[in-house]
């Protein structure tokens, strides 16, 4: 199975999708068109979604549908290379129009002899530049960014810092801090000086370099297409994120088999749901194990889980406006570094007490809000993220404003209002 990823470098590209034997060609065009706008033209994909007939079909026929999926992953994690990033063309990355490291030549980048692999196709392709969007959106598509291939993690995470960074220095404005009085402004400064933080902890906390492999990134019902009759997967889309990378910075689990509101765990779940989603989920784990066993037991490195869930507190923070939670994990390796690395060297990072103090004020708003918020959705009146039907508007819209009112006038201060009124996250335009 191939895979080849562009990202806005301009010109016109093939991209070529294999699953099963099956090519879907897609024509990519950038904006220097005779449209004026970006657009794909792609070969429709045999058979129907998965998530048109999942929940009708009976245990056993979900169970071969997970059997196929794991013989797929199978297939495409069985390919190991040495280097993380995107597979292109030869003749398509030599179109760029954004400066990024040289790609390399397929054929130097596998870590062992492959006999399935097609001896023209390791000189017709090259592993360049990831497309992660937080690379190419906004003013960073045209800057000159470390996007990769990167030879270790290490450099993977302290390429992602650094080019944080870079932006920052070149684009960031100071803005008011919605957590805070207007006397007390948000600098560039003050998130560059996390990511120096979390530059430290990458050097000490990146495991050593691995094996890479090519996994799809998001494997949810609509993304799997098959034939109703047989029941058998016809194709697979969604490739346009994926990417070769080390087992641990992969999705372990894929997101149709995950309940509700749970997370990628490597663990098994234990809750039961009414759609069985938890059965199936430990099938999966089981199966995956057992036939992908060398793939599973290089997701579980050391640190693998507090390093990624930093680096996706950190990406994008200053546009989410939300230092606080990238802050807050780095206070949390700090609470638990002797446990983390299991040394009694005292960790690199720290926090003076005033930051401490202006975090542990800014917690104690957020936790205030958080509680109320859940309270609204556990009474049914409003959902967390404020999704509402169309008929419910108005009534919707006059709670809101009443638990809005309420929450305001918990506090004292004008200050502690005027933040209270700041940070409610369902503003009306007319208040």
């Amino acid at each position: 199975m191939i895979s080849t990823n562009t990202p806005a470098i301009g010109g016109c590209i093939k991209v070529l999708k294999c699953v099963e034997g099956q090519y879907n060609k897609a024509l990519i065009m950038t904006l220097d068109n005779g449209l004026g706008a970006e657009y794909i033209l792609e070969e429709k994909a045999r058979g129907v979604p998965l998530g048109n007939l999942w929940y009708d079909w009976a245990m056993e026929s979900r169970r071969d549908l997970i059997d196929q999926l794991v013989d797929f992953e199978s297939k495409v994690k069985s390919i190991w290379f040495r280097k993380h990033g995107c597979l292109y063309f030869k003749k398509d990355i030599a179109m760029k129009r954004v400066p990024f490291r040289e790609p390399e030549p397929l054929r130097e980048t596998f870590s062992e002899a492959t006999e399935d692999i097609n001896a023209v196709l390791l000189d017709d392709f090259v592993i360049g530049p990831v497309t992660e969007a937080v690379l190419w959106e906004g003013e960073k598509q045209s800057m000159e960014l470390d996007r990769g291939p990167w030879n270790s993690p290490e450099s993977y995470f302290a390429a992602l810092t650094i080019n944080e960074m870079r932006w920052m220095q070149l684009h960031a404005k100071p803005r008011v801090n919605l957590y805070r009085s207007l006397d007390t402004p948000e600098y560039p400064d003050d998130y560059i000086s996390l990511l120096k933080k979390f530059l430290q902890l990458v050097s000490l906390m990146s495991p050593d370099p691995s094996q890479t492999s090519l996994s799809h990134p998001d494997l949810h019902l609509d993304n799997i297409f098959v034939d109703p009759g047989t029941k058998k997967i016809t194709c697979v889309i969604g490739w346009q994120a994926a990417s070769i990378s080390e087992p641990f910075l992969q999705q372990h689990i894929p997101r149709m088999l995950l309940p509700i509101g749970g997370s990628n765990s490597r663990s098994p779940v234990t809750p039961e749901d009414s759609n069985g989603t938890t059965d199936l989920l430990n099938y999966y784990q089981n199966l995956s194990r057992r036939k992908n066993n060398r793939w599973w037991a290089a997701t579980g490195v050391s640190n693998h889980s507090v390093l990624i869930d930093t680096l996706r507190c950190m990406l994008g923070t200053w546009n989410k406006r939300d230092l606080f939670s990238f802050r807050h994990a780095l206070i949390g390796i700090i609470a638990r570094w002797q446990h983390i690395q299991q040394t009694s060297t005292p960790c690199p990072i720290d926090f003076t007490p005033s930051e401490l103090q202006l975090h542990s004020d800014e917690m104690e708003l957020l936790e205030g809000l958080s509680q109320v918020l859940h309270g609204l959705q556990n009474n049914n009146l409003i959902s967390l993220g404020g999704m509402v039907l169309r008929e419910d508007f108005e009534q919707t819209s006059a709670i809101n404003q009443r638990v809005k009112k309420m929450f305001i006038d918990l506090v004292e201060s004008q200050e502690q209002k005027e933040l209270c009124s700041r940070i409610w996250p369902y503003q009306d335009r007319e208040h």
